[in-house]
């Protein structure tokens, strides 16, 4: 599906979801969801929905991640960015680009 610029960027299998990042790095560490939901200040059932992919990583989130992983928000929030870019190339978004057509060129 990488048939344009604006695909080029992304891999040709799906990328993890950053819930899956999340669950390893719990499992690495042998902390239950309600430890590092509690590490986080957010509830319990946020992080669950996030964990099985149901919940995207919002900027507040990204924010909390980055403080309690010693990694940036910028980080989280790329994951989770290439992650619905390529859900959306690969559904019906991506049936439906080649309808759209560019800018006409500047004079």
């Amino acid at each position: 599906m990488k048939n344009n610029s604006q695909n080029k960027d992304l891999p040709d299998v799906r990328p993890p979801h950053p819930g899956e990042l999340i669950a390893d790095m719990l499992a690495d560490r042998n902390l239950t969801q309600q430890e590092f939901a509690d590490m986080l200040g957010i509830a319990r059932h946020r992080l669950n929905a996030i964990i099985r992919g149901r919940r995207s990583i919002t900027a507040d989130t990204a924010l909390r991640l980055a403080k309690a992983t010693a990694t940036s928000a910028t980080v989280w929030m790329r994951e989770q960015a290439q992650c619905e870019l390529w859900d959306a190339l690969h559904g019906a978004t991506g049936k439906s680009l080649a309808k759209v057509r560019p800018l006409p060129r500047v004079a």
